[in-house]
């Protein structure tokens, strides 16, 4: 898939997205990098290719921006997808769908997020929205999904999600990102 990431002040990123086997790579240009998440390894560890050399994406860089962008790299990770002890908070509508509402909280304390909300898509599964919360409960991060297409193979796929950040305490974001895919 053929994806963009568009800030707000209208710079756009071009980028490919590959889902195969286990792995899911976001390959950029113009410096050439490529994000890869294992999608069979727990940890949520990133590894990251620059100028043909691979290595680990250390937990002191998941609160950085992916190419100035509002997503971060713990975002592209999802660790709190693997997070223990899920909490069922209720059902919420996310635009016209019935959702369930979960919060899990970051049991290594490594990373920005502390503590994750989801609403989860009943009917698909898929995520919907995201509140992300500092260590001291301060929301930093919202990802909403505005729209996504229906594959022919009956799949549903992400079209685009607004990814706004906050300052800790401030109700209103401070810089807002948009993931488009093709």
């Amino acid at each position: 898939l053929v994806g963009t990431l568009r800030n707000a002040r209208g710079e756009r990123v071009r980028f490919l997205l590959t889902m195969k086997d286990r792995y899911v790579r976001f390959t950029f240009d113009n410096p050439r990098q490529i994000i890869q998440l294992d999608l069979k390894d727990t940890s949520g560890l990133l590894r990251e290719v620059v100028d043909d050399s691979e290595e680990s994406v250390p937990f002191t860089r998941y609160a950085e921006s992916v190419r100035g962008s509002d997503i971060w790299y713990e975002d592209i990770a999802m660790r709190f997808l693997y997070w223990p002890d899920p909490t069922l908070e209720g059902e919420e509508r996310i635009k016209t769908r019935k959702c369930w509402k979960l919060r899990i909280y970051n049991p290594l304390n490594l990373g920005p997020y502390h503590c994750v909300e989801i609403w989860v898509d009943k009917g698909s599964g898929g995520i919907m929205k995201m509140q992300c919360y500092n260590y001291e409960g301060k929301m930093i991060k919202r990802s909403t999904v505005n729209s996504g297409h229906k594959l022919k193979s009956g799949a549903w796929v992400l079209k685009e999600m607004r990814v706004e950040s906050f300052r800790p305490g401030e109700g209103s974001p401070y810089a807002r990102s948009y993931l488009e895919i093709d």
